[in-house]
C-alpha cells in the first residue's frame, strides 16, 4: 500500500470542495473546524502520513471530549 502524507488529502479535499463552488464561509470552515484539527493531531504524534489506526484515535479523542460536555454535537461532527 501507498503511502500519502495527510497534507496531501487536505489539500486534495479542500481542492474537491473548491470544484463544488461552495460559499467561501464554508471552504473556510472546512478548512478551520475540520481540516485543521487534524494537521495538528498529526502534527503533535510527529506523524506525517495517513494513518488509519491514528485516523481511530484522533476520533476517539473528539468522542470523549464531546461525552465529557467540553464540544457541542455540531462541533463533533466537523471533527468526524
Amino acid at each position: 500500500m501507498n503511502e500519502v502524507a495527510i497534507q496531501e488529502l487536505i489539500e486534495l479535499a479542500t481542492a474537491r470542495l473548491f470544484e463544488l463552488q461552495l460559499y467561501d464561509g464554508s471552504n473556510g470552515s472546512y478548512r478551520r473546524l475540520a481540516f485543521h484539527p487534524i494537521s495538528g493531531f498529526y502534527s503533535k504524534k510527529s506523524e506525517t502520513y495517513y494513518r488509519v489506526g491514528l485516523m481511530d484515535e484522533f476520533s476517539r479523542h473528539y468522542q470523549e471530549i464531546f461525552h465529557s460536555g467540553n464540544i457541542s454535537r455540531k462541533a463533533l461532527r466537523w471533527r468526524l
